[in-house]
C-alpha cells in the first residue's frame, strides 16, 4: 500500500527544512519525484491550456528543459497560476516547452513578446536546456533591452548576471531571486506578483 497524500506533505515539509544541506540538483531531483505523484493536475492543466491568442503580442511561458512534460511537474509548478490569470483577464500567452538553445533565443528576439516567464533548472546566470547542457545568460549580451518583465522561476544561486540584466528595460522591475527555488515558492511568489499587479 502506497503512502497517503498526508505522508507526502510531511516528507516535503522536512525536505524543505533540509534543503539548505542539499545542492539544487539533488533537491530538485527529490522534489520532482514527489511532485510527479502529488501534482499531475498541474501538467494536465498546462497541456490543455498551452496558448491563448498568441498570433500577435503575447506573453511567453518558457519551460526550459527537455524533460517530458507529461512525466515531470516540478519544473512547471506555478505556471498554471499564470495561465489562469491570463485566461481570466484575456491576456494572450503561449507555453513554450522542451525548448532548445536556438528556440530560446528566437523567443527572446521576438518583438511580439515583452513578458517572459522562465521555469526550469538553473542558477542566476544560466538555465538547463538538457540535463548537462546549459544556456548561459551572458550569451544575450548585446541583445535589445526590449522586455518589460522577465521572471526567473528557477534556482537563482551562484551570482552573476541574470537574463533580466541583459534584456529587460528595467531589471529592477523583474523577478529574479538569489536563492534556491524549492516546491511551493513559485506558487507563493507568483500569487504575490499578481496581487501587486507586477506580472
Amino acid at each position: 500500500m502506497g503512502l497517503g497524500c498526508i505522508h507526502y506533505i510531511i516528507i516535503i515539509f522536512f525536505l524543505g527544512i533540509l534543503m539548505g544541506k542539499f545542492s539544487c540538483e539533488i533537491g530538485d531531483f527529490i522534489l520532482r519525484i514527489l511532485s510527479i505523484r502529488l501534482f499531475p493536475r498541474v501538467i494536465r492543466f498546462v497541456k490543455r491550456n498551452k496558448e491563448y491568442k498568441p498570433e500577435g503580442n503575447h506573453r511567453a511561458i518558457i519551460i526550459a528543459n527537455d524533460y517530458k512534460l507529461d512525466k515531470e511537474s516540478f519544473y512547471v509548478d506555478g505556471a498554471e497560476i499564470l495561465i489562469k490569470h491570463f485566461l481570466k483577464n484575456k491576456i494572450p500567452y503561449k507555453v513554450y516547452d522542451k525548448v532548445n538553445k536556438q528556440k530560446f533565443k528566437e523567443i527572446i528576439l521576438n518583438d511580439n513578446i515583452e513578458h517572459v516567464y522562465i521555469f526550469g533548472h538553473g542558477s542566476k546566470h544560466k538555465i538547463a536546456i538538457k540535463k548537462k547542457d546549459y544556456l548561459f545568460y551572458c550569451e544575450f549580451e548585446g541583445y535589445p533591452k526590449n522586455k518589460e518583465f522577465v521572471g526567473q522561476f528557477h534556482c537563482n544561486m551562484g551570482g552573476g548576471k541574470s537574463l533580466a540584466d541583459y534584456i529587460a528595460k528595467n531589471p529592477e522591475k523583474c523577478f529574479v531571486t538569489n536563492d534556491m527555488r524549492w516546491f511551493g515558492k513559485n506558487w507563493k511568489d507568483i500569487r504575490k506578483l499578481i496581487k501587486n499587479s507586477k506580472i
